[in-house]
């Protein structure tokens, strides 16, 4: 209905909030009940912010669009470029999207015992539900690149792999290329990546998995042979795990 101009605007009053109001002014209440009242409140605000990212969520997948693999990777030594998709190019497609549905992505970092680092990804709603997503951030090497390149690389590469995570991204445009080299996805890196994290391994450890896979580098292992390369880390977490 239309409000008069000067007319009172009615005022919607959570029922729950009056009730803990009452009770706060009655001073024979007792504090544990009103604790409960309180607990309750937060549970019921908790599961209401949950319901309407998800709802939020629900309409942002519907406008998400598959993002281009603008960028290549070049390991040089006349191997073909890899292409994918750049972190700038997802930001720009997915920001004003994010905007409209009042979500924010945010990113930090943890120092792991031994000298690793992982990335958190959390993806904020306005009413104060949130998801995060992790992975270990592994430096990534190559022409011309020094230690601190090579961590920066592997941040921006980890920061990437995570949003098109948690918000489910396709990445296409040269997947046919992708093929053709033979290489595995940026996703099937992330997963053996994360998998010699999980193993621990140290880097003579790492250079005996990737001469297995008859490679030196994570990202030159043939498609053909990942489903080999994860096998052989799953054996060797299986073993970790028994030795805890």
């Amino acid at each position: 209905a239309k409000v008069e101009q000067g007319a009172a605007v009615p005022i919607s009053i959570d029922p729950v909030l009056e009730m803990i109001a009452a009770a706060a002014r009655d001073p024979l209440v007792d504090p544990a009940k009103l604790g409960a009242l309180l607990s309750l409140k937060e549970r019921i605000d908790a599961k209401g912010a949950e319901i309407e990212f998800n709802r939020a969520f629900a309409r942002l997948m519907l406008r998400m669009p598959r993002v281009k693999k603008n960028g290549a990777i070049d390991f040089g030594g006349g191997k073909k470029p890899i292409p994918f998709a750049k972190w700038e190019d997802v930001d720009t497609v997915i920001r004003p999207l994010l905007a409209d549905e009042g979500f924010s992505l945010s990113f930090g970092t943890r120092a792991e015992a031994g000298g690793g680092m992982v990335m958190v990804c959390s993806l904020f709603h306005v009413m104060g539900h949130s998801r995060t997503s992790e992975a270990p951030v592994t430096p990534d090497t190559g022409p011309g690149r020094n230690a601190q390149q090579a961590v920066g690389s592997g941040r921006k590469y980890t920061k990437r792999y995570l949003a098109c995570d948690l918000l489910n991204i396709v990445t296409e445009g040269v997947d046919d290329d992708a093929r053709a080299s033979g290489f595995i996805s940026d996703e099937q890196a992330m997963d053996i990546e994360t998998a010699i994290a999980d193993c621990k391994m140290d880097k003579a450890a790492t250079a005996k998995l990737l001469a297995f896979a008859d490679t030196d580098h994570i990202r030159h292992i043939q498609a053909r042979d990942f489903e080999r390369v994860m096998e052989a880390l799953r054996k060797k977490l299986r073993t970790v795990r028994g030795q805890v």
